[in-house]
Order: structure tokens, then sequence, then C-alpha cells
């Protein structure tokens, strides 16, 4: 982990790797039930950052929308810092809802937009005698809007044994509905990587996120993040 200064805002540089796996199935009437866990670790001393667990469901409408709730399980370990002496165990309860549209734009470029609105719901934290976090009684909670774009190009044919595509995308968010935040801006989430269709049930993808997120007043984190993420349908 790396600290500097820049335009009078402190930046903590951060290295880290995501692993996910996803599970999907078809229901009747256009619906799709989805549950996944998520390991998201420092590649320093490979440390746990957060524990992530999601179960949703999505109704598919028409003109490529499509529409769902859920329901997240988030733990984080803090402080966030790779090389802390000391680790608490802080969690959250995330319910959400969504829209999506899938837009096919040729033969081989795909946009895909989506909004998502969650309601954070976080364990309280306080300090120790000696500045450590601790975890408190109670609860507060706030509203994060999240809205993303993806932009996914086929590279093959669409008949190749190993379908794949390569993708961008960019999702910013933003939180209100607390004094505990420090402004209006949350984070902003550059993507970038490869999609590939292993099988008709298996999809996989490799990428990576640049992440950069305002912690407290003139204080922010910037993350390099390389992510693996395994989706099967059932």
């Amino acid at each position: 982990m790396v600290s500097s200064a820049y335009a009078q805002h402190d930046v903590t540089h951060q290295d880290l790797y995501w692993l996910k796996y996803r599970a999907q199935i078809g229901l009747k009437n256009n619906w799709t039930l989805g549950a996944s866990i998520e390991d998201r670790r420092y590649f320093k001393n490979n440390r746990q950052h957060m524990w992530l667990y999601t179960i949703d469901a999505t109704r598919k409408l028409t003109n490529g929308w499509a529409v769902g709730v859920g329901f997240l399980r988030w733990t984080i370990n803090v402080p966030s810092d790779p090389e802390a002496d000391v680790e608490v165990t802080s969690g959250e309860w995330r319910p959400h809802v969504f829209a999506k549209q899938s837009q096919q734009w040729s033969d081989r470029l795909t946009f895909q937009t989506r909004i998502l609105i969650e309601n954070r719901i976080r364990q309280k934290m306080t300090q120790d005698a000696t500045g450590n976090p601790q975890v408190a009684d109670g609860y507060y909670a706030y509203i994060r809007p999240r809205f993303k774009w993806q932009l996914a190009y086929r590279i093959t044919n669409a008949e190749a044994a190993l379908p794949v595509s390569a993708y961008v995308s960019n999702e910013v968010m933003v939180h209100f509905g607390d004094q505990r935040l420090p402004n209006l801006y949350d984070q902003n989430r550059i993507g970038a990587g490869l999609s590939f269709e292993v099988t008709q049930k298996l999809g996989a993808s490799l990428g990576y996120i640049h992440w950069y997120q305002q912690q407290a007043e003139n204080t922010y984190v910037q993350r390099d993040i390389f992510n693996l993420y395994l989706t099967q349908k059932f």
C-alpha cells in the first residue's frame, strides 16, 4: 500500500484481486433467480478485504429491458490496510432494486446500461483507547444509486469453438442520507477485460478495474483490481 498527495488530495494506492462465482436458474414467465459469492483480497500478504453473498431475481421485459430485486450480505475487514496489525470484521445488509437494458448495436457490438439503487445498512464502528477500530452497537443506513454502462465487442466469429468478447465499462456511485458521508460522490470504477463463452452453460471473464473512492474530506483510495468471474446457468 502506497500513499501519495496530489492536487491537495491524500490518495492511498492498493492492489487487489477478486474471485467470484455466480449461479443462475431460469424460471417461468421470464424470471431468473441468481446467487453469487465473491472473495476480495489484497495481493500484499494475501489478506482478505471483503466477502460478498448475493441473491437476486430478475424479470425480463421487452426491448432489451429487465428489472429485478436483490439482497446482499457484505463483510469487510478493517482497517482497509493489508499491513495492519489488527483486524476487525464489520458487516452490512444491502437490499437493492435495479433496471438494465441491453442494445445490440451490430452483429458484434452490444451496449448495456444499468441503474441500481441500494439501501446500505451498516454496523456502526468506533475506536478503542489505542485508536484501533471496533464494532459498536447498532446500525446506520443510507442510499447509494449506481449508474453503469458497458460496451462489448465480440472478437471471434459466432461459430467459434470458444467465443471471446472484449469489453470496457464505467460505473459511477453517489450516496446520501447520513451525516457520516463526506460528500455526495462515493466512487468511480472504470473496467476492461475479456469474456469467454466456455460452453452454453458456463461463462468466464478476466478483467481489470480502476477504483477511485472518497474516504473522507480530501482523502481518497485508488485501487487496481484484477478479477476472475465464473457464471454458470442451470
